[in-house]
């Protein structure tokens, strides 16, 4: 886990990453996909919620079939909403995740589990 005031550093990498991987592949654009949701989630923890969106957005569109990729990506485009003041999204993008799991039938990590989590935030204020 990163400490505070290392995502800086850490996006730094990502971007790196990024670069590297566009100029490798042309073809294996779903490789990119984790990068883009490891970048989303240091601006998560940069407090820029547009930024990450932005980020997760991508990463949905290159994720191929990788149903972990995107639990995890909805329910943080969930959160990212949600602390934007957009609840009717973040709504949106907690219950999507929430039926993915369900779909999946791997109900039961902690990366799964944080959807349902986030939707029970959604409807406690």
């Amino acid at each position: 886990m990163l400490r505070k005031g290392e995502f800086d550093a850490a996006i730094d990498s990502y971007e790196t990453s990024r670069v590297l991987w566009i100029d490798a592949l042309t073809e294996e654009s779903g490789k990119l996909a984790p990068v883009y949701q490891g970048l989303g989630e240091c601006y998560i923890e940069k407090e820029d919620f547009k930024k990450a969106i932005q980020l997760f957005l991508k990463s949905l569109e290159l994720n191929e079939g990788n149903i972990g990729i995107e639990i995890e990506v909805r329910s943080h485009l969930g959160e990212c909403c949600y602390f934007s003041g957009d609840m009717e999204r973040a709504e949106k993008f907690f219950l999507e995740s929430v039926e993915l799991i369900e779909q999946s039938g791997e109900a039961g990590t902690g990366a799964q589990i944080a959807p349902c989590l986030n939707l029970a935030l959604r409807y406690s204020f």
